[in-house]
Parts: C-alpha cells; structure tokens; sequence
C-alpha cells in the first residue's frame, strides 16, 4: 500500500508539502497540486483518515451503498439494517449512487482510507468488481451478485416472475412484457430468465418489445414506455421495481388508458401497513425490505465474525395478485381522422409516441406518416406529401408559403394571447413569422451548443500535458482556431495519448448537416453568402477560412462524416469516440447511451466558438388546403400546452416552451436547457435570399451548392479557389434566374 513518503517521492516534492495539500494547513501552488494529484493517480493513494484519529471509531463504521433513496424497497431495507447494525454498537453511514458506477467507485475509495468494519451494497456495475474484492473487507451483496467472495441476498425474483407469466398467460393475456433493469445485474437477469421460461413452456412467441431492459427510474420508465409500446400497449406489464412502475402508471394516465381495466400493472413492491400501495391500480408482489435489511446486517455481522459467506434467496408470495380482475372497457370508434406528415429522426418519433394522449382526449384519429429528411422539402413543395399538419424546419417556411401550401393562423394565435405566451423570447416569430403574417407555432427551438468531455477538460494530467504541448490552458475553446487545436489534440492520430479516437464528430450525410457546419463558422467570422444587395460573395476571404478550417476539423473526424447526420454524430461523441461537439441534438436523444458510457455529469456544454449559434427547430403548420383546420388548430394547442410540454422536455432535453425552464427537477435532470434558453433568446435561423418583390430562393439550392463544393474539394477534385470560383458562378446563376441581378 502506497503512503504519503512515496507520494512526495513520485510528485518530487517534500513529504510536508503533500501533508499540506491533503489537510489544508497551509497554501501550494497550482502546479505542485496537479504533480500531487497525478501521483495519488498513478500509486491508487488515498488518505487513511482512520489512522489520523484512531478515538473517532472509525473501526465500528459501517457504509451502505445503495443506488437510489427514491424506491421505497431500498428505503426500507436501510431501515432495517440500520437498526440492527446500530443495537450492535455501529456507526452506520449510507451512500447513494444514483446508478452511477463512477460515482460508486468514488464511494469505494472512501470507504477504503476509512478503513471500515463492513459493507453491503447493491452495486451499479454491470460486469465483475474487482475493486470489491480489493477491498479486502467483509461485503453482504443485496439483489447484485458481482463477486463469490462476498456475502449475497436477494428475492427469488425468477421463481416469481414465472409464476406470475404462466398466470396471465393461462388466463389468456394476449400481450405480456417485463420491464427490467439492466443487463448484468443478477435480480434482473433472473427476472427475466423466470420471464423467458414461462413464455417458452406456454409456447408465447416473443417480440422486440415483450422484454425491455435497462429502466431503473420513473422518468426512464416513462420514456421507454411511450418509445416502445406507442399504439401497442400490452394487456399485462410486470415491472420489477416500484420507481419504474411510477413511470409505467404516468405513461398509460398520459395517453389515457385505464388500468388495471385496460392494461394490467404488477410491479414488485414492499410490505407496507398502509393497503394504499395496493389500491393504486397496480398489483404488488410484496417483498419484506425491512425484514432482509435485518438479515442483511445479521449476515453481515457473520463475516466480521470470521465466518464463511453466504447465500440467501427468499421467497415471495404471488397468490395475492391475483385476487381480482376487472373487465375492460368498451372502446369507442374515433370520429376523425387527423393526418400529420413528420421528418423521420429520433425527436419526431419521441413525439409521435406522445399522440394517443390526443386522440383519447379529442376522440380522433392521428393517421401519421414519416419523411426521410433529405427529401422532406422537395416533397413538400411538389406536393407529394399529403396531410392536415406538416412539421416543418425554419428555413423552409419562406418557400412554402409562397407556393400557398401553410394556412395563415395569424388571426387563430392573435385571438389567444394566452398561447403566445407561453413560448421563449422571441421564439414564435424568428420560427413562424413570415411576410407580416403567421404560419404555425414553435414545437422545437434548437439553438446550436458545443458539448465537450467535462472529465477531459478538468482532468489534471490531461490538463498538464496539453499546457505543456500547446502552451496554452485546456478550456473550452472560444474560436474556432481554438476548436480545431483541441479536437487535434484529442484526436489519437496526432496524439497518441488523446483518451478519444477522435477530437469531434462532422455531420455532412446530406447538405442540410452540413449547411449548418458551415454557416455557424461563416457567421462567426462575419461572413456572407450574399450581401445587401443580394450580390453572391462566396469567393470570399470569409468563406474561404471556413473551408480551411472545415478541411481541418474533418482531419480531426471519424472518417463517415459523409455519411454521418445529426443523430449519429451525438452518438459518436456519447459513445465516447470524440471529445466534442456541435450540434442542435441534445444527450437526452440516446439515454440508455448517455446512462451507460457518458452520464450527464461528464459532459459540459458551452456557447459555439464565436458565439454565432444557428438557431434550428421544428415548427407545426396547417395545409391550406386541410378540410380539418378546427382539430388542427386543437393540435397546435395541445403540442404547446402544460399536459405535453414538460413530458416532451422530459424526453428531448428541449422546449420552445418559456415556463419548462421554471422547472428546477426538468433542469437538474437535463442540466444544459438553461444555457439552451439564454443561447436561443440571441441565436439567429438560416433563412434563404427574399425580398417582397421578388421569389425567395429556396435555401435548399443554396445548400446543393455549398455542400458539392466541399465535397469537391475533400475528394480531391479540385482545390478551394477553383471551387469558390464555380460555387460562385452556380450561385450567381441561380440568383440571376431568380430576378436577383448581380454586380
């Protein structure tokens, strides 16, 4: 074990210096507290605070870990070990690790240079901790088996679950899911295993959505929920815990199905005095917390004891779910039908989950079709896609009301204040106002954000080595010369060292991604395409830096980036393969990623270098030629009233909605919307050349133009003047034919 003498030793410097940085006693400069902090790193030292004050009773303490206070199953289990750990004489102390395993490891270390008497745990590691059995101590696992050398208790959750399938399926129950945590932990694995087995004995055919792993809160559960099951509800849904079954309840409430009538919920829950827990409309399996918290600390007891560790499974009784049954309800036939057209990415679809919640409460009928985004506004405006609402992207809305395809809602939002209030500042006319008039409301304001690797960017050793390579702070960069310095730096090519493959991630699969690479960097420089007059200046200064430093950032890219779109990028940089990003996209898009590689906490988020963010989005519009326009202006209601918004911020990260950012649990859970709101409050749309006298030229040519000239420079097939001369000419001719004259 290494101590405070071989720390100094490593960091060269003295042994009263490292006493100092650890106590605090006296002042050390900066650069001597990143040496010390890099040799703790590289000897694994951590304090012993139990030998600093050997009178504090340190040797009695005992650390429950637990991954979440919000399950009353884990509450009640504290409850009952701690009262008996404590009649015994011990200083019982509780963790929570949020289902971090980061965290947990840092929870570890603690309880390590405590030097505790015991612990018992229910890990968050998904995979055999060898640190817990580093610990060298005596461990009681609860539900989470990861190591034999430790003590083990858990309900025998695969006897239960297969008594309660092969129920429902006797009974003739058409659609059976389970809902579990995550692969890797023991509890779930063996729910699921109980689950497989029913099926298989009744000959009950799976689907992709009769087992969905990794819920293990309310708010995931309510996500996943509405993403998987859409129109698809099944008759019986057994959850395996009670925070999950909270999301599962919120789910069926919002789009409006009653249970247990409709769809039957069993959950595994706790043995409680109240029968209120019962008569919620879900089924309990109860499980006794209190009682193998006790048994939990008991066994605990036995290994410090020097006994060898044990096993315990107990039983739970499933008969009690099965006492009553109530017949479902009749449905009523919709009397409408309301045709909605949506661009095909992950947001719409997390939208689109959220609709039977307004066919049931306008009795209707959404029929929903979906578009590939790269042909969306050809479609559109060759009127190929048919429907009542259309949701439609910022820089289209010129072209379409010019070919008369929106419905003018100007007197529909003038006549209700209410609804006009309720978006961000300034929101509702830099995405709907056109021409004097109004043609639509906000469901997305999407406001560019850099995210960057927080861990990277506030690690000291990373710190130190590009400090001494560039000679310059690592922070997050304010320019894009700085953007391109440190996506070098992380990328493994240049640097062998980078702790990423690559230092960002370049999103040009077809020229609307890539638009907005290239104009956030054009803006920044203070740039044009076109002036005043409506004169072409692409063969600029300006926009030739940008192409210089798009050449330089794709160096710093996965290699894909042609066939790389929005969606994919974010998950590049989630799945920790770059160190940074710019995008409209949010984290939240892939949570069950962002859970398990990244987490909310590693990631920073900042304003785009130079400041200059593209303000993207999505708006609802009606057609104007919709024979429905009365249950379509009820639609735009509804995407923007308090039943849908804080769901819909909850699933995406964003909202054009002003009050959502009010709302402190929404910010704590998606800790990057406050910087959204003050980004979009300043940041401005792409929108094409107009003029009242004139056509507006559809940004989209815009876009073919600069998007080919890149790529004919990437490829190789000519160099950057040659393909700002031809850009330019192309886009001069498109101007001319346009009636915008060029000088």
């Amino acid at each position: 074990m290494s101590t405070i003498k071989d720390v100094a030793k490593r960091a060269n410097v003295s042994i009263a210096t490292v006493s100092n940085y650890l106590n605090g006693t006296n002042p050390v400069s900066s650069g001597k507290k990143l040496l010390i902090e890099q040799a703790m790193k590289e000897l694994d030292y951590m304090p012993n605070i139990s030998a600093k004050s050997l009178k504090s009773g340190q040797s009695k303490l005992i650390n429950i870990v637990l991954p979440s206070l919000s399950d009353p199953y884990y509450v009640q289990f504290f409850e009952g070990a701690e009262d008996r750990l404590r009649k015994k004489g011990y200083d019982v102390n509780i963790s929570v690790t949020h289902e971090n395993p980061e965290l947990e490891l840092e929870i570890l270390k603690k309880f390590k240079s405590r030097q505790g008497a015991g612990l018992i745990i229910a890990s968050c590691q998904t995979e055999e901790n060898d640190f817990l059995t580093k610990l060298k101590t005596p461990i009681v696992q609860l539900e989470r088996h990861f190591t034999e050398s430790a003590g083990f208790i858990s309900c025998d959750y695969k006897k239960s679950v297969k008594e309660l399938t092969e129920k429902f399926l006797c009974d003739k129950k058409n659609f059976v899911s389970i809902i579990a945590g995550p692969e890797g932990y023991f509890n779930e694995d063996e729910a699921v295993k109980g689950f497989t087995e029913a099926c298989d004995f009744a000959k009950y055919a799976l689907n992709d959505t009769s087992i969905i792993r990794g819920i293990t809160t309310k708010q995931s559960a309510f996500f996943s929920f509405l993403e998987v099951y859409k129109n698809d509800i099944p008759d019986v849904i057994i959850v395996t815990s009670q925070s999950a079954a909270e999301g599962i309840k919120e789910g069926l409430r919002f789009i409006g199905k009653k249970f247990p009538e409709e769809t039957i919920v069993v959950a595994f829950g706790v043995n409680s005095w109240s029968e209120m827990d019962s008569c919620d409309g879900v089924y309990y399996v109860k499980r006794p917390a209190t009682e193998i918290g006790v048994r939990a600390a008991k066994m605990l007891e036995s290994l410090m004891n020097g006994n060898e560790a044990e096993k315990q499974t107990i039983p739970l009784a499933t008969e009690s779910v099965f006492e009553r049954w109530l017949p479902a309800v009749s449905k009523h036939s919709p009397k409408r039908t309301l045709r909605l057209v949506l661009p095909d990415f992950p947001q719409m679809h997390t939208f689109a989950a959220m609709l039977p919640q307004f066919e049931n409460e306008n009795n209707c009928k959404v029929e929903l079709s979906f578009c590939p985004l790269e042909s969306y506004l050809k479609k559109l405006l060759f009127d190929k896609l048919k429907g009542d609402v259309f949701v439609i992207d910022r820089s289209w809305l010129l072209n379409l009301v010019e070919k008369g395809l929106l419905a003018d809602v100007s007197n529909y939002i003038l006549a209700n204040p209410e609804i006009t209030g309720r978006f961000l500042v300034g929101s509702l006319n830099s995405m709907c106002y056109a021409k004097g008039r109004y043609y639509g409301i906000p469901l997305t304001c999407m406001p560019q954000i850099m995210y960057y690797r927080n861990d990277f960017f506030t690690n000291p050793m990373i710190c130190r080595m590009y400090e001494q390579k560039r000679n310059w702070r690592l922070r997050p960069p304010k320019t894009w010369a700085d953007y391109n310095n440190i996506a070098k730096y992380f990328t493994r090519e240049f640097n062998p060292e980078s702790p990423t493959k690559y230092g960002t991630s370049f999103a040009a699969a077809f020229n609307s991604c890539f638009l907005s690479e290239f104009y956030v960097r054009l803006n920044g420089l203070n740039g044009c395409i076109y002036d005043k007059e409506f004169n072409v200046r692409l063969n600029s200064k300006e926009c030739r830096a940008v192409f210089e430093m798009l050449l330089e950032t794709v160096k710093c890219c996965p290699p894909d980036f042609f066939e790389t779109d929005n969606s994919k990028a974010m998950n590049d940089f989630l799945q920790g393969e770059t160190a940074m990003i710019i995008s409209y996209r949010t984290p939240q898009i892939e949570s069950s990623i962002l859970k398990n590689n990244i987490g909310t906490k590693r990631i920073g988020f900042a304003r785009v270098p130079g400041g200059c963010s593209i303000l993207g989005g999505w708006s609802i519009s009606l057609s104007a030629t919709s024979e429905i326009k009365d249950l379509g202006f009820k639609f735009m209601d509804w995407a923007c009233s308090e039943s849908i918004s804080p769901y819909l911020a909850l699933l995406t990260g964003q909202s054009a909605i002003a009050d959502i950012y009010n709302n402190e649990e929404l910010m704590i859970m998606n800790p990057w919307m406050p910087t959204l709101k003050q980004i979009t409050e300043t940041a401005k749309p792409i929108v094409p050349p107009n003029s009242f006298m004139l056509e507006t030229i559809p940004q989209d040519k815009i876009s073919e133009i600069l998007y080919s000239s890149f790529k004919d420079i990437v490829l190789g097939k000519c160099d950057i003047d040659i393909a700002l001369e031809k850009g330019e000419e192309t886009l001069k001719n498109i101007f001319i034919k346009y009636g915008y004259k060029q000088n």
